[in-house]
């Protein structure tokens, strides 16, 4: 439940619905002439685009910290992509 509450419905659902109505919004935009309709039409397609592309990878990373929970629960062995443990970064100079 809480992978649904916290990654799925609030980040991944509007990243895969948002993208249609952002393009059909910035299409509308080259017809409208009203200065003030067109600046508040680009501040609701900036602040959508914006939501998306920040927690997209925050609701991704989200939902592989749940897998490995879940496979630490049931004992099963994950593979890191990338090992940090021996890498130092202050000594390399």
């Amino acid at each position: 439940m809480e992978l649904l509450l916290r990654p799925i419905l609030p980040f991944l659902l509007p990243a895969l619905l948002v993208p249609w109505p952002i393009y059909l919004l910035w299409k509308t935009l080259r017809v409208i002439d009203e200065p003030d309709l067109k600046s508040q039409i680009k501040t609701v397609v900036m602040i959508l685009s914006t939501y998306v592309l920040v927690n997209l990878p925050y609701s991704i990373v989200l939902i592989i910290d749940y897998a490995m929970f879940w496979a630490e629960v049931n004992n099963e062995r994950i593979v890191p992509v990338v090992d940090l443990r021996n890498v130092s970064i202050l000594t390399d100079y």
